[in-house]
């Protein structure tokens, strides 16, 4: 049996008068590559405009409350605080933690973590009063994640 383009059992049934797929089928390679440069010019026009006239450290710094970035320099950005945590909603009370999702705030260091040391219960963040209801809240432990965001650390929060 042969699969190459002549051999007879893969040619076996087919009336060659009417199938010539030489002379049906054409080229569309050239084409398609033409239209893919045109679009990859255009995405590589697009990221040099937005790197030259915008800030790329907004794609990925936290976002505060009041619509900073932190630990960016400049009118709209949080310089000196280069992560983003979340306060809580009120104190803590047993295993229950509610965290404000919709108000973060930026912070020097995230509390808790291995590089900021401190005990338990963690100084209150200055920012927390603001943006929640309560006079007093505690801060809890965090572990830093992507060298930017503040997490709950999970481990710690439901120990028994």
């Amino acid at each position: 049996m042969s699969w190459g383009g002549r051999g007879e059992a893969f040619n076996q049934g087919y009336d060659h008068d009417d199938v010539n797929l030489r002379q049906r089928h054409h080229c569309t390679d050239v084409p398609c590559c033409l239209v893919f440069l045109v679009v990859l010019g255009a995405f590589g026009i697009a990221f040099g405009y937005g790197t030259t006239q915008g800030n790329i450290g907004k794609l990925y710094h936290g976002i505060d409350y009041q619509g900073k970035f932190c630990g960016i320099d400049g009118p709209d950005g949080v310089p000196g605080k280069p992560y983003l945590f979340w306060c809580l909603n009120s104190a803590m009370t047993g295993a229950s933690i509610e965290i404000n999702l919709k108000d973060p705030i930026c912070v020097e260091q995230c509390p808790g973590s291995e590089s900021a040391g401190g005990g338990s219960p963690y100084e209150a963040q200055a920012e927390c009063k603001q943006v929640s209801s309560s006079m007093q809240i505690n801060s809890y432990k965090t572990m830093v994640v992507m060298n930017r965001y503040c997490f709950p650390d999970t481990n710690s929060i439901y120990k028994s």
